[in-house]
């Protein structure tokens, strides 16, 4: 899949949605779909983490403590920000900062997640697998 670049070397906000339906339907891709995801500005990835997550601008504004507005300038990279609110949006994205600033880090729960799956026999891991893939479609089916 090849993707059009802005003049600027970052992603259309039609680019944006396509990366996300892409990704729902091609697992296997997932690691070109992660290397892209690296490309993005800050914005960028607030805006696609915001997105992925069903949160409005207004929600995500709220729950990190800032205007709507300056999400929004944040977003299409007309504005920077401030450690602090660096620190608000990866909390309220449940991401690290890492993620959000240079696209690479973990989520909130990777840790825990992998600590649990460590706990299963080997041999049981690809059941454990298609679990989590339906418990995923269900909570999907729940937005």
């Amino acid at each position: 899949m090849i993707l059009d670049f802005m003049g600027n070397g970052t992603f259309s906000h039609q680019d944006l949605r396509v990366i996300m339906k892409y990704n729902d339907r091609r697992e296997s891709n997932s690691l070109r779909i992660t290397e892209r995801v690296k490309r993005l500005t800050a914005g960028e990835r607030i805006m696609l983490l915001r997105m992925d997550r069903g949160y409005t601008r207004e929600q995500l504004a709220e729950r990190a403590e800032i205007s709507e507005k300056f999400l929004y300038e944040i977003e299409t990279g007309r504005k920077g920000f401030s450690a602090v609110t660096l620190l608000n949006l990866s909390k309220a994205l449940e991401v690290s900062l890492d993620y959000i600033m240079i696209g690479k880090g973990s989520r909130k729960y990777d840790d825990e997640i992998v600590a649990t799956l460590e706990l299963f026999k080997p041999n049981s891991l690809e059941m454990v697998n298609r679990l989590l893939k339906v418990a995923y479609e269900i909570s999907r089916d729940g937005k």
